[in-house]
């Protein structure tokens, strides 16, 4: 197998389950060097999805209150204060991240959301600037899949894993009752409500992992959630789970670029961080982390 990247610094967000403050953690090695805890909505809002959706500075956060259905997207300054926010006009399915899909929804701001029903299906998610709803796209055959943990993107194109989708596509990542990752591909586009699911590879290898909480926590932009890109155009999907003793485990796969195709799927490194977090589970916001340190 070639030599695959594997970050130096690993940031993640983590959230307290009960009240609902933010934490964002830096570590090198498996050390942590830097923490900064935010409160934000409190509790029964957890964290979502992160990206640019009008934010000042290190973008927004979307949370969802568990009960209602509910979002409010925080808006952050450049220390990862909370600086605004917009709650949307509808309740929504659970959301499970963000991302693109070919195209966006006529006055979309930010990337789309991507929300999965009690039956498995996704339900792809457009908002304006005031939160109101403009667009969904219930995906094509999606009906009956495992529980989606999160969504990334690679970083030299668009499906997570090399082939298993097309066109300008992020993909979404499920595992299933025995912990198998299945990461599922899509054809179609947003902005004609004709998404479909098409492609999936099953990680060889994954089953018996802990719950997977965060995808691709290291690298992003306007969408968040891209690949660590090493040389040769290698590319490592990174999968943060968290272990029945509450310390989170950054685990990279093999994306099939960089003409991998032999070793795609496959997981490769393992970080086990130091710090054990029960009651506290981590969220799709180490963009923002990454971005917050140092903290000046």
């Amino acid at each position: 197998m070639p030599t695959m990247p594997v970050p130096t610094n690993t940031d993640i967000a983590v959230q307290n389950t009960t009240t609902g403050q933010v934490d964002y953690l830096q570590f090198q090695g498996s050390q942590l060097v830097a923490s900064d805890a935010i409160n934000y909505a409190g509790a029964g809002w957890n964290v979502v999805a992160q990206g640019e959706f009008g934010g000042p500075a290190l973008g927004s956060l979307v949370v969802q209150n568990q009960s209602s259905g509910f979002l409010d997207i925080l808006n952050l300054d450049a220390n990862g204060n909370l600086v605004g926010s917009t709650m949307s006009n509808v309740a929504v399915p659970h959301i499970v991240g963000e991302g693109f899909f070919n195209s966006s929804a006529t006055g979309q701001v930010g990337p789309t959301l991507v929300s999965q029903l009690p039956d498995g299906e996704l339900d792809m998610l457009a908002f304006n600037g005031s939160g109101q709803l403009i667009q969904s796209d219930l995906v094509t055959n999606t009906m009956g899949l495992p529980t989606a943990v999160g969504v990334g993107e690679s970083n030299q194109s668009f499906p997570l894993f090399a082939g298993k989708g097309t066109g300008s596509n992020d993909s979404i990542v499920t595992q299933l009752a025995d912990g198998s990752i299945d990461d599922i591909g899509l054809s179609g586009d947003f902005s004609t409500a004709t998404l479909a699911f098409t492609a999936s590879l099953q990680l060889p290898g994954s089953a018996g992992m802990a719950p997977v909480q965060a995808v691709n926590q290291e690298v992003g932009g306007g969408h968040a959630n891209e690949s660590i890109l090493g040389t040769n155009s290698l590319e490592g999907v990174q999968l943060v789970q968290q272990l029945s003793n509450g310390t989170f485990d950054s685990v990279y796969a093999d994306s099939g670029y960089g003409g991998d195709a032999a070793h795609e799927g496959t997981l490769y490194a393992s970080n086990l961080l130091n710090l054990a977090l029960p009651g506290w589970q981590a969220v799709d916001a180490g963009v923002v982390a990454r971005e917050l340190f140092p903290i000046t």
